[in-house]
């Protein structure tokens, strides 16, 4: 491939290229440098914004389970005199 077609490809093509091809990293090897590092910037936010994603659903769902705890086992929480009480419930509160 020359270098017109190096610049005719999009990302989706150049990953799959990159992924599948190990003979044409030819191409990539004889492109400027400035293409090359749009291409690793391009990778690493998408990578940032998957693992970014991820962590957050992770997250959210830990939360949600702290305040479902909360919800089921702790009665009452109080606050008097720079004294914190916390009233879980008893097992017979359940029934």
């Amino acid at each position: 491939m020359s270098e017109e077609n190096t610049k005719k490809m999009n990302f989706c093509q150049r990953v799959i290229t990159s992924i599948k091809d190990f003979d044409k990293y030819q191409i990539f090897a004889v492109e400027k440098l400035g293409v090359a590092i749009k291409y690793l910037v391009i990778l690493v936010i998408i990578f940032s914004l998957i693992g970014a994603i991820t962590f957050t659903i992770k997250f959210a769902n830990y939360i949600n389970g702290g305040i479902k705890y909360f919800e089921e086992n702790i009665n009452e929480v109080s606050y008097k005199d720079g004294s914190l009480s916390i009233n879980f419930r008893r097992r017979n509160d359940f029934y």
